[in-house]
């Protein structure tokens, strides 16, 4: 008997790591530095290269579809849910003034390919996103007269050095040059007075589903001698924001305030340059929120706004506790303006998905006719049933 229970054990040391093996042969085990200006972004940069390398089979055999970069940098930005596990095994100041973070992490590969292929969807049903960015300049030059110190300016270096790394990722933008002059100027206008809501409406007319917003002052010039080159010194502002057209919720909001730049350049041109180089940092970081949220949305989910017409108060409170039933459903929120009901819903769906439920969802004497499904925003109404 003894013997018997010996080779069993025997047995099952033998095959246990080979099952674990089978089990586990889409997980690789990768090594890699990554580099930021501090612990944390350090650590980012590390997880998205432990994926890059990790994933790269997958990665290098998609580098010739349609959308590659979009797709790809979209599953980067979530690298963090890519990786079963990571480990620190050095960190510090790095050589060139930042701060590097080297990790050993097991990537999954499959997840990488169901990812992959889940955000391949999300693009082919809705497209590439399309981002309306609006960015305003006031430049203060104390060295001309009184009455032309002051220059409102739309035509930014930061704005455009935006618009060029979104492009690069793949983004579509909304080409301000097409629009009336009378809606360039409402742009203008409600960019300065950080008017959200008015650019929000005018983002949804253009057909983006998100709109960056950015606004920056300088003042100078302090002109300086750097070993016989003429400086001119400028006190720089900068804000930057990013919002969903359709509900409004901010993505990104960071201010670098009280930079000093110089520049070569006289005048508002030197200007412009130094706000660009104040605002550089923010632009990228801007950039990383937005495809971390475009990402979040497209794997898994988010907040979902449901509108309903034609509800009367009863329909509303019983749609209402049929959602809070459905799977992955959060949390509900409701607002009623007669006719509409606007249901606030965060979920682990996409609208995508979530709209699928809802068309499914068996209701007390009427049923929901969905009428249109953008990227987070669901439109219905209500039609009665025969009881």
């Amino acid at each position: 008997m003894k013997k018997i229970i010996l080779l069993a054990i025997l047995c099952s040391v033998l095959i246990a790591p080979r099952l674990f093996a089978g089990a586990d042969e889409d997980v690789v085990t990768v090594t890699v530095k990554g580099i930021g200006l501090d612990k944390d972004s350090a650590l980012k940069d590390a997880l998205r290269k432990a994926v890059e390398k990790g994933g790269k089979i997958k990665l290098y055999s998609e580098s010739k579809t349609e959308n590659y970069v979009l797709v790809r940098d979209t599953i980067l930005a979530r690298a963090s849910g890519l990786i079963k596990d990571y480990k620190i095994i050095a960190q510090g100041a790095d050589d060139l003034g930042g701060y590097f973070v080297k990790i050993t992490a097991r990537v999954d590969r499959k997840l990488v390919d169901a990812t992959w292929g889940q955000v391949e969807i999300l693009l082919k049903q809705l497209g590439r996103p399309k981002i309306l960015v609006s960015f305003v300049e006031r430049i203060y030059d104390v060295s001309l007269p009184p009455p032309s110190r002051e220059r409102i300016d739309a035509d930014s270096l930061l704005g455009n050095k935006i618009e060029e790394l979104l492009t690069e990722k793949g983004f579509e933008l909304v080409d301000k040059n097409q629009l009336n002059q009378l809606k360039k100027n409402k742009l203008i206008q409600a960019t300065l007075k950080n008017d959200t809501q008015t650019i929000s409406k005018l983002a949804n007319q253009l057909g983006a589903e998100m709109f960056i917003v950015g606004n920056a002052r300088g003042s100078g010039p302090q002109i300086t001698n750097a070993y016989g080159t003429k400086l001119y010194m400028w006190e720089t502002d900068v804000t930057l924001k990013a919002f969903w057209a359709e509900t409004a919720q901010i993505l990104f909001a960071k201010s670098e305030v009280g930079s000093r730049s110089g520049s070569r350049t006289p005048g508002p041109p030197g200007c412009k340059k130094a706000i660009a180089k104040a605002g550089d940092k923010l632009a990228r970081q801007c950039l990383q929120a937005i495809l971390q949220k475009w990402s979040q949305i497209a794997t898994s989910g988010g907040k979902v706004i449901l509108e309903v017409k034609n509800l009367n108060f009863r329909q509303i409170l019983k749609l209402q506790k049929a959602i809070k039933k459905i799977k992955g459903v959060k949390s509900i929120t409701r607002r009623w303006n007669k006719p509409v009901a606007r249901y606030e819903i965060t979920t682990t769906d996409s609208a995508e998905t979530f709209a699928e439920k809802l068309a499914d969802l068996t209701l007390p004497g009427f049923t929901l006719d969905i009428e249109d499904q953008n990227f987070n925003t669901i439109n219905a109404t209500v039609k009665k049933t025969k009881q």
